[in-house]
Protein backbone atom coordinates (compact mmCIF):
# COMPACT_ATOMS: atom_id res chain seq x y z
CA UNK A 1 0.00 0.00 0.00
CA UNK A 2 2.70 2.39 0.99
CA UNK A 3 4.94 1.51 -2.49
CA UNK A 4 1.47 2.56 -4.10
CA UNK A 5 1.10 5.93 -2.23
CA UNK A 6 4.55 6.89 -3.17
CA UNK A 7 4.47 6.28 -6.59
CA UNK A 8 1.06 8.15 -6.66
CA UNK A 9 2.33 10.94 -4.95
CA UNK A 10 5.57 11.22 -7.24
CA UNK A 11 3.01 11.29 -10.13
CA UNK A 12 0.77 13.81 -8.48
CA UNK A 13 3.37 16.35 -7.21
CA UNK A 14 5.34 15.97 -11.52
CA UNK A 15 1.63 16.28 -12.98
CA UNK A 16 1.36 19.84 -10.47
CA UNK A 17 4.43 21.11 -12.18
CA UNK A 18 3.40 20.66 -15.30
CA UNK A 19 -0.30 21.99 -15.12
CA UNK A 20 0.12 24.47 -12.87
CA UNK A 21 2.98 25.81 -16.02
CA UNK A 22 0.79 25.17 -18.00
CA UNK A 23 -2.34 27.29 -16.41
CA UNK A 24 -0.91 29.86 -14.58
CA UNK A 25 -1.16 33.09 -16.26
CA UNK A 26 2.18 35.03 -16.99
CA UNK A 27 0.99 38.40 -15.89
CA UNK A 28 -1.69 38.22 -13.47
CA UNK A 29 -1.48 38.37 -9.79
CA UNK A 30 -4.57 35.83 -9.24
CA UNK A 31 -3.39 32.08 -9.16
CA UNK A 32 -5.44 30.86 -11.87
CA UNK A 33 -2.85 27.27 -11.93
CA UNK A 34 -3.57 26.70 -8.41
CA UNK A 35 -7.56 27.14 -9.03
CA UNK A 36 -7.57 24.85 -12.04
CA UNK A 37 -5.10 22.16 -10.25
CA UNK A 38 -7.69 21.70 -7.17
CA UNK A 39 -10.93 22.42 -9.26
CA UNK A 40 -9.47 19.47 -11.75
CA UNK A 41 -8.43 17.38 -8.61
CA UNK A 42 -11.51 17.92 -7.06
CA UNK A 43 -13.43 16.44 -9.70
CA UNK A 44 -10.81 13.71 -10.28
CA UNK A 45 -11.06 12.61 -6.59
CA UNK A 46 -14.62 12.47 -6.59
CA UNK A 47 -14.40 10.25 -10.26
CA UNK A 48 -12.07 7.97 -8.43
CA UNK A 49 -14.05 7.38 -5.53
CA UNK A 50 -17.41 6.99 -7.50
CA UNK A 51 -15.86 4.69 -9.86
CA UNK A 52 -13.38 2.93 -7.73
CA UNK A 53 -15.90 2.63 -4.03
CA UNK A 54 -17.74 -0.85 -4.28
CA UNK A 55 -16.30 -2.15 -7.52
CA UNK A 56 -13.88 -4.99 -7.96
CA UNK A 57 -12.49 -3.17 -10.98
CA UNK A 58 -9.70 -0.84 -8.74
CA UNK A 59 -8.00 -2.93 -5.64
CA UNK A 60 -7.66 -1.32 -2.40
CA UNK A 61 -3.89 -0.47 -2.88
CA UNK A 62 -4.61 1.30 -6.60
CA UNK A 63 -7.46 3.35 -4.83
CA UNK A 64 -4.78 4.21 -2.16
CA UNK A 65 -2.05 5.55 -4.61
CA UNK A 66 -4.65 7.44 -6.97
CA UNK A 67 -6.69 9.03 -4.12
CA UNK A 68 -4.34 9.85 -1.24
CA UNK A 69 -1.23 9.57 -3.21
CA UNK A 70 -2.26 11.12 -6.63
CA UNK A 71 -4.61 13.45 -5.89
CA UNK A 72 -3.27 14.35 -2.29
CA UNK A 73 -0.16 15.42 -4.13
CA UNK A 74 -1.93 17.07 -7.06
CA UNK A 75 -4.10 19.28 -5.16
CA UNK A 76 -2.62 20.99 -2.08
CA UNK A 77 -4.81 23.29 0.73
CA UNK A 78 -1.49 24.55 1.93
CA UNK A 79 -0.60 26.40 -1.70
CA UNK A 80 -4.37 27.59 -1.60
CA UNK A 81 -3.86 29.00 1.65
CA UNK A 82 -0.34 30.50 0.86
CA UNK A 83 -1.39 32.24 -2.25
CA UNK A 84 -4.79 33.65 -0.15
CA UNK A 85 -3.33 35.39 2.16
CA UNK A 86 -0.55 36.81 -0.13
CA UNK A 87 -2.79 38.16 -2.36
CA UNK A 88 -4.82 39.35 0.94
CA UNK A 89 -1.45 40.88 1.73
CA UNK A 90 -1.17 42.83 -1.39
CA UNK A 91 -4.55 43.94 -1.39
CA UNK A 92 -6.07 42.08 -4.19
Amino acid sequence: MIAYIALGGILGTVARYFVQGASQTRGGTFPTGTLAINLAGSFLLGFIMRFATGSTVVSAELRGGLTIGFCGAFTTISTFSYESMRLLGDGE
